[in-house]
């Protein structure tokens, strides 16, 4: 199974679809509103690599018969050629359209208790064709032996083989505004508070953490009990090139990137019990 549609997955396939497209498939399952998209699993990870010769690569290093040179298997990755099958199926699902997508990796270990892996490997934004989309997710799957990947995983005692690289393909959403809400306070562990980071522009320049973005902390019954102006000097947005920095006007900098209305709406998303 090359391919499986975010809507056929929920948090027990993290195995088949990731920690992030198995967690993105049961907020759909439990009518979140999440932009739609599909999976190419992990067993098409699999067998890309075994397809293109990663896996004997990968065993003469781990055996030790010469010192791992990961620059050699990305580039191998990068450049390697798709099964005919799951070429099709990945054509199938994309479509005929040339849609806007987010392309995002999803490893088989994201937030466990004891390490996390979210944010290890690439994601690319705004990706405009087929050929562009088979192209980056090549270089998701190359981003799993990324240098900094393979240093975290033997830290955390997971070895270079032992996380798997699933990509989440999604509909691409040109947001105004974006951020990151916490159903819990991140920063005190309070676990009656919620929190949301908020800046104009794509969620990659709060997540990325180039902006210092408005922050507004809300008690259980979703009211406002303290927030804090960001200097919120630049913004990510769609460009031809996927996406772009580009400086925010002065006079918006000073204004809240959300309103009273969108905290009140991202409250009653929040309070689903899954």
């Amino acid at each position: 199974m090359y391919i499986v549609n975010l809507k056929e997955i929920n948090k027990n396939n993290i195995s088949i679809a990731g920690g992030k497209g198995a967690n993105l498939g049961e907020l759909l399952q439990n009518n979140v509103q999440v932009p739609g998209g599909f999976v190419v699993t992990t067993y098409a990870y699999d067998e890309f690599l075994k397809n293109n010769g990663v896996d004997k690569i990968m065993k003469e290093i781990t055996s030790g018969k010469y010192k791992g040179d990961y620059d050699y298997v990305r580039k191998v990755i990068s450049n390697g050629k798709y099964p005919n099958e799951m070429l099709e199926q990945i054509k199938n699902a994309y479509g005929k359209d040339n849609k806007r997508v987010a392309v995002r990796s999803s490893a088989t270990a994201e937030d466990l208790s004891d390490a996390s892996f979210a944010g290890q490997q690439e994601t690319y934004l705004n990706v405009r064709s087929l050929e562009a989309l088979l192209q980056r997710i090549k270089n998701c799957f190359a981003s799993c032996f990324s240098d900094r990947s393979i240093e975290y995983r033997k830290k955390s005692g997971y070895g270079e083989n032992n996380v798997k690289g699933a990509v989440v393909v999604q509909d691409m959403i040109e947001s105004e505004c974006s951020g990151v809400m916490f159903t819990a306070n991140v920063v005190n562990g309070n676990r009656d508070q919620m929190l949301i980071n908020s800046s104009f522009g794509l969620g990659e320049s709060v997540v990325s953490g180039i902006v210092n973005p408005d922050q507004f902390i809300l008690d259980k019954y979703g009211q406002v009990i303290s927030k804090t102006l960001g200097k919120k000097e630049c913004k990510i947005i769609y460009d031809e090139n996927e996406t772009k920095k580009v400086k925010v006007d002065l006079e918006y900098q000073s204004k809240w990137s959300i309103g009273k209305e969108d905290i009140v709406k991202l409250y009653e998303i929040s309070i689903i019990r899954l």
